[in-house]
């Protein structure tokens, strides 16, 4: 069997579909925080509202639980995507490595798929600067409210 020839336009076009991938998950990532804050901002509002509405007191520890928990969902969908981008950013390297270098065959054109060490970035994502910074000051956030209230 032999193997396809690399058209520069097939490489050109592969590469501009991973790029596209790459784009998505750094969407997904932008959506997550802009969920994540939006949500846990109506629930203490509405927390604070119903609270203070019904019983004149301010919200507890288990009320502050019901906005730490999307909180704590949304970072791991975070670093999720995170690490799937870092997954997609490598997968991409290494094509353009192999590209360079002349070990590249046609048979790998058009096979999209993320780097495997999809555990090992998961885990670094939940602790990077894109996204621990955000999500503590979320949590740091909630505290207050609930301290205030």
């Amino acid at each position: 069997m032999t193997t396809p020839e690399l058209d520069p336009e097939d490489v050109r076009a592969h590469l501009l579909m991973m790029q596209s991938v790459i784009t998505r998950m750094d969407e997904n990532r932008r959506a997550c925080k802009t969920w994540a804050l939006t949500l846990v901002a109506a629930i203490l509002v509405v927390i604070t509202k119903f609270d203070a509405s019904a019983s004149g007191e301010s919200f507890g520890l288990l009320e502050t639980w019901i906005a730490v928990v999307p909180a704590a969902i949304f970072w791991g969908l975070d670093a999720y995507y995170l690490a799937l981008e870092r997954g997609f950013r490598d997968s991409y390297s290494n094509f353009v490595r192999r590209f360079r270098s002349g070990k590249l065959s046609g048979d790998e054109l058009f096979e999209i798929k993320a780097d495997d060490a999809g555990r090992r970035h998961f885990l670094r994502s939940l602790f990077t600067m894109s996204t621990l910074p955000f999500y503590s000051m979320l949590a740091v956030g909630i505290f207050v409210a609930w301290l205030v209230s």
